[in-house]
């Protein structure tokens, strides 16, 4: 039996206006997040400029809400000053609260996204913690110049199908309807479901009653072989977004496992559709929800869902194959560094 997921991107979008060719372009910086319930470790993966302009809102550079388990700030090490922040909530965040990570190590794969700069700056990485603040657990220097620094192409883009076109994005929230395990020749099913899953969630109060405050797109990149993996089932495919059933081996929890396939993916969408228009998309808040478009055969009731309220972060992880380096350190201040890389890219721990 096929198992086919359909990944629901949502970008909740502002009033603001943003002429398109003010936006700077997109910079991304990939990394990975390494650790267990006691201690946390982060690396540089790359850093990556982006084909498309910043979809987000840049009269709101500064996020006030503060409502993740992280946040991160790009800085100005010369003056200190904050051009950009957000918080999210990672599944990273998620995993360390569970008994596996009480007795191994894991590493996850993770992206930050943010106007790109026009000179060096510093990103600093915090996390929520006692007394409800956030504290300073990485910080790394980046010269946004610098050849090293991965300049992407447009994939896909002419996968990307309008749903639901109810004008400027804006002034809109775009949803996109992520698939996965659909072969070429089954394109049409893809988009016969992401019709039917649009129609479910406006016939649901309050998307009912604000139906045109929304777009909706829908992609699924073509998959060799029909179908997601099913491990407790034996079932295994490699699909192009890398969704999966029983992640943190719960049955039914469906997530990607490749945090790169997505932060390709997703930079595709919406502004695709709408580079002839002066006003650019102005995102305040993303969330993503994973959803199966099929029920597993097992499976009794509505499908389960994971939601991730993370406008920067992508969700997905990736299992360590080698053991994390030593010496592993609590979680407290340091004044130490624990990498010494040299420029371009320069990191150290706190």
């Amino acid at each position: 039996m096929q198992r086919i997921a359909i990944f629901l991107g949502v970008v909740c979008l502002l009033g603001a206006q943003i002429v398109f060719a003010a936006s700077p372009k997109t910079m991304r910086v990939d990394f990975y997040h390494t650790g267990n319930s006691e201690i946390e470790v982060f690396s540089l993966d790359r850093v990556v400029l982006e084909p498309l302009r910043f979809p987000g809102n840049l009269q709101q550079a500064i996020d006030k809400t503060l409502r993740g388990k992280y946040s991160f700030e790009i800085v100005d090490p010369e003056s200190g000053d904050i051009a950009w922040s957000r918080s999210f909530s990672s599944i990273y965040g998620e995993w360390e609260t569970t008994a596996e990570a009480r007795r191994m190590n894991r590493t996850f794969h993770e992206s930050l996204r943010f106007p790109v700069q026009e000179k060096e700056f510093e990103v600093v990485l915090k996390k929520r913690g006692e007394q409800n603040l956030f504290t300073e657990i990485w910080r790394m220097w980046i010269d946004p110049d610098d050849y090293l620094v991965h300049q992407e192409s447009a994939a896909y883009a002419e996968h990307v199908v309008a749903i639901e076109n109810n004008g400027d994005p804006a002034t809109k929230v775009d949803l996109l309807l992520l698939g996965d395990g659909y072969t070429a020749d089954e394109q049409d099913a893809f988009l016969q479901k992401a019709r039917e899953l649009t129609e479910q969630l406006f016939a649901t109060s309050p998307f009912m009653e604000r139906r045109s405050e929304f777009n909706v797109w829908a992609l699924a990149p073509p998959a060799d072989r029909s179908g997601i993996s099913r491990p407790s089932t034996r079932f295994y495919r490699d699909s192009p977004v890398g969704a999966t059933y029983d992640a943190f081996r719960s049955e039914r929890y469906l997530l990607t496992n490749d945090n790169k396939a997505c932060a390709v993916l997703r930079p595709r969408y919406p502004t695709i559709s709408w580079r002839s228009s002066p006003i650019a998309t102005s995102t305040a808040v993303a969330a993503s929800m994973v959803c199966s478009a099929q029920q597993p055969p097992t499976a009794t009731g509505p499908p389960t869902c994971s939601s991730t309220n993370s406008p920067i972060i992508l969700p997905g992880w990736q299992m360590s194959t080698t053991p994390v380096p030593s010496p592993m350190r609590p979680r407290q201040r340091s004044s130490s560094p624990m990498n010494q890389t040299s420029p371009p890219f320069s990191t150290r721990r706190i």
